[in-house]
């Protein structure tokens, strides 16, 4: 992300006529109270976002102007008074302001997760020495807005800091700014006389903050590297989690129990050792009398819930939540007036804040932010967008042991409340937070997860929680009539020749994401204009095969699997697959079955297997385009009629050019396709029982879901598996190509190569070959199938493509998917947009090779990652070979000699 900041200047507050102050209160002051004094003497940093269409940016810095003047102290600067405390100067200073642009979309750019990267989009304090307050506008190619908010925290805590982005928004709509209540002296008064009932030096005050010793400790452990995860809890999670708290605590309290015992278990602590978990408790209400709500400034002071390690950990969930509990109820009435007669006593003199801002490692204690209560709705600033913000968070932050509790990006959902799911943000030692990140899902106190030396993925348990048949949706001008009952299209010779065999894919979206009615009503929206997903096969008159448009439907299945998705999920081609769509079994006939599994993190990962006759992978694509489209609320583009009997067949005196018979179709009974039933079933349990695969694409510094990443040559990869299988001289390998909606098994010599050619020659001699063979099939190719496909000649004969075939050695089959337009599949609801992966299912085929675009998603410039991976699939003995020389670009590298090839001269 390359942000160009256009403007950074001085905005001062915006009076109206009786609101200007006079001049004699250019030296107007207000005080800061303990409260102030006792918080995070640091600049906070927060990062709010807009979908397009926004107001300019004149309407916005103009509202800001405004809501200055009724919050003076933002635009003020810190002073001392006439005996050396602290004040802030009310003298309008102004705050910084910075307008800014990136040249790219924003999901094209701005990482999901918590990233360094985060930092350019709001000022930093070093910008703007004294600026109590720093906000940056940046625009992005797509029409996003992203809003930083740099903010000082001793002059507001995060209620009062809300108020003010509230009536800033509402300024920006054209509504008054509501006046903030700030007697900061009556709020600080002591009693009298003063009663200090509980212990407040060293819990908020103290003579200094670390010994020596402890700080020197502290620094070089600082040393080690952060990680900052964002970790998401459905609704569907956090009930469980109350559930599993015996109905204890609120979800806030549930939710902190929850982390705080994960990340014990995650660092490893020793048993005997105590850990704490601060907890911000907000004054304003728990004071009698109440403050008023729009008091504006600090009036937050902390619970500190502790336990030993050992009995955090061994304990059930609602040990954690009653700790939290019991301490936070302490933190009430008597202790906040405590605190303001302790602070104004001779015994507060010299004393500094306990909240040290430049700790940078809290182990074994845990600090928690709580911005749940943010009321993200209310921070509409107009301009006809979606209102709201489709993510509040705070800025990168890599102290270790912070948490950030805040309301889930989801934004709004189902009916127009917000969702109830929360993101938290943690930051772990990386060695730690690689097992904060396997446990931090599970609810079982036995789980053997929680010991901290384990690595392995865990088994995935898929829960199937319905399965059904979903009918087209149509509008009101679109129902087919009932005379249409049995209207049907032909399947012509391209889709007969094709794999009479369902293909199945997979993609995945990272939280958070549109619920499933959405999902559903959207691809029951798309069939009614794919109306041959909803229909049936079946024949016609003259018994030629058709589809049937009766629209009986296609599978829906909803899943569930009760752990997060990168904890379970194989990174790498896996039986485990299977799992995550339908089976052709579960439902014969059907010729579209649609999974979606839900992961406890929220993640969702769509399966999809459909029926390839009834569509190759350019048509799939333009509908499950469509379906993303309908998800998020735009209408499915209208297509041509269908008319599946293409160009017909050329009159007499027609050319059929190549011979076509072993090329596309062949002269077998049907029902005995590459051998008999017990060479079928012997060479599938020969494959299954022998095959591995492996996974490769394009090496650059944090790519990749376990994978290896180098970048791979495509046109190699057939030397390679050739040279790894170890194959004959007399052996003519060949590669089958499947190239958008080109489909060619050459027969002819020129398609074919000995081993000893292709391993021989160099690479360009292959390319020749894959270039010059995808060049013949052209249209006169293709109008010459057509002609011998209509011609008395193709009676009786039946496809080439064997989908019972499990070996291919010693050829090659490609499939490519590399056009495949992955930034189209945006579902909406807030999250990332594309899906973070669009993969091939589980296929150990010997001898297949899918490519498709790198599970980077989108880099640079806007523009979709060019690396590839590609999943191939060999015997394991020729696996083992593949792998050490599919990144050789060496023609004579040793590795390139099969390890059991024995070939004699006399051969």
């Amino acid at each position: 992300m390359k942000v160009r900041v256009e403007s950074s200047r001085i905005l001062k507050p915006l009076y109206g006529g009786d609101d200007r102050p006079r001049a004699a209160d250019a030296a107007e002051h207000v005080p800061l109270t303990p409260f102030d004094r006792v918080t995070d003497d640091a600049h906070i940093a927060v990062l709010f976002a807009y979908r397009p269409p926004t107001p300019p940016n004149s309407v916005l810095v103009r509202a800001l102007a405004v809501a200055l003047a009724a919050y003076r102290e933002w635009a003020g600067r810190l002073s001392a008074d006439g005996d050396g405390k602290p004040v802030i100067l009310l003298n309008d200073a102004g705050v910084r302001l910075v307008e800014a642009y990136v040249d790219a979309p924003h999901d094209a750019c701005v990482s999901p997760d918590p990233s360094p990267s985060w930092l350019a989009l709001h000022p930093s304090p070093d910008e703007g020495p004294g600026e109590l307050l720093q906000v940056q506008l940046t625009r992005f190619a797509c029409g996003a807005l992203v809003v930083g908010f740099t903010m000082y925290h001793r002059v507001a805590d995060g209620p009062a800091t809300t108020q003010f982005l509230v009536d800033w928004c509402r300024a920006a709509r054209g509504a008054p700014v509501r006046p903030p209540a700030r007697d900061r002296a009556a709020l600080c008064a002591p009693r009298d006389p003063p009663a200090v009932e509980f212990e407040h030096l060293g819990t908020e005050l103290a003579s200094e903050r670390f010994p020596a010793a402890v700080e020197e400790e502290a620094m070089a452990t600082a040393a080690r590297p952060v990680a900052t995860q964002k970790v998401h809890f459905s609704e569907e999670f956090l009930a469980r989690l109350k559930q599993a708290a015996g109905g204890a605590g609120s979800t806030f309290e549930c939710v902190v129990a929850h982390v705080w015992r994960a990340m014990t278990r995650a660092r490893g602590l020793p048993g005997g050792e105590t850990t704490r978990v601060r907890i911000s408790v907000d004054g304003r209400h728990r004071m009698r009398p109440p403050l008023p709500r729009e008091y504006f400034g600090n009036v937050i002071l902390w619970a500190y819930p502790r336990a030993k390690a050992r009995d955090l950990t061994a304990q059930p969930l609602r040990y954690a939540v009653d700790l939290i509990r019991g301490e936070i109820a302490r933190v009430g009435d008597r202790y906040f007036k405590s605190f303001i007669d302790f602070a104004a006593s001779e015994a507060a003199e010299g004393l500094v804040s306990t909240v040290d801002p430049d700790q940078w490692v809290l182990k074994p204690n845990v600090d928690v932010d709580s911005w749940l209560r943010f009321p993200i709705r209310e921070l509409d600033i107009g301009g006809g967008g979606g209102g709201c913000p489709f993510y509040f968070i705070p800025s990168y932050y890599p102290v270790e042991g912070l948490m950030f509790l805040v309301p889930s990006s989801r934004g709004l959902v189902g009916e127009g409340r917000q969702s109830r799911s929360i993101d938290a943000y943690v930051s772990l030692f990386e060695e730690d937070m690689d097992v904060f990140r396997r446990i931090c899902y599970s609810l079982d106190d036995n789980d053997d997860h929680h010991h901290h030396h384990h690595t392995e993925t865990t088994a995935m348990k898929v829960r199937v929680e319905s399965s059904r048949i979903l009918k087209p949706l149509y509008g009101g001008d679109d129902r087919p009539r009932a005379a249409d009952a049995t209207e049907h299209v032909p399947l012509t010779p391209f889709d007969r020749v094709t794999d009479d065999a369902h293909i199945a894919v997979l993609f995945a979206y990272r939280p958070p994401t549109p619920p499933n009615s959405v999902l559903v009503r959207a691809l029951a929206v798309a069939l009614a204009a794919y109306r041959e997903w909803a229909g049936r096969l079946s024949a016609d008159g003259d018994g030629k095969p058709v589809i049937l448009l009766n629209d009986a439907g296609v599978r829906l299945v909803e899943a569930y699997v009760d752990a997060p998705h990168d904890a379970c999920v194989s990174p790498d081609p896996s039986p485990s697959w299977l799992a995550l769509h339908p089976s052709p079994d579960e439902g014969p006939g059907e010729l579209l079955q649609v999974q979606l599994t839900r992961f406890a993190c929220g993640a969702l990962v769509v399966g999809f297997t459909m029926y390839h006759r009834v569509a190759d992978g350019p048509a799939t694509t333009q509908f499950l385009v469509d379906w993303c489209r309908a998800a998020r609320g735009a209408p499915v583009r209208r297509r041509r009629a269908t008319a599946r009997a293409l160009r017909p067949a050329r009159p007499a005196g027609r050319r059929v050019r190549a011979p076509r018979d072993g090329a596309r179709v062949r002269a077998l009974p049907r029902g005995r396709r590459g051998g008999g039933d017990g060479d079928r079933r012997q060479a599938r349990r020969d494959a299954e029982g022998a095959l591995q695969r492996g996974v490769s694409g394009q090496a650059e510094a944090g790519g990749g879901r376990g994978r290896q990443h180098v970048r791979v040559r495509r046109r190699a990869r057939l030397a390679a598996m050739t040279r790894a299988r170890g194959c004959r001289r007399r052996d003519h390998p060949r590669a089958h190509l499947r190239r958008r909606r080109h489909r060619m098994r050459p027969p002819s010599p020129a398609s074919t190569s000995e081993r000893a050619d292709l391993t021989a020659q160099p690479l360009r001699y292959a390319v020749d070959l894959i270039r010059g063979e995808i060049a013949r099939v052209g249209d006169r190719y293709f109008k010459s199938f057509i002609d011998f496909a209509a011609s008395e000649a193709a009676e009786g004969l039946v496809s080439t493509v064997d989908p019972d075939q499990w070996v291919l050695k010693p050829n090659v089959d490609v499939d490519s998917w590399l056009r495949f337009p992955i930034r189209e599949l945006d579902i909406g609801g807030g999250g990332g947009g594309c899906p973070f992966y669009f993969i091939p299912s589980y296929y150990p085929v010997e001898g297949l090779m899918f490519l498709v675009p790198s599970s980077r998603g989108l880099v640079g410039e806007g523009r979709q990652s060019r690396s590839i991976d590609a999943y191939v699939s060999l015997f394991e003995e020729d696996m083992d070979v593949f792998r050490r020389i599919c990144y050789s670009l060496d023609d004579n590298d040793d590795h390139h000699h099969h390890h059991h090839h024995t070939e004699t001269t006399g051969e």
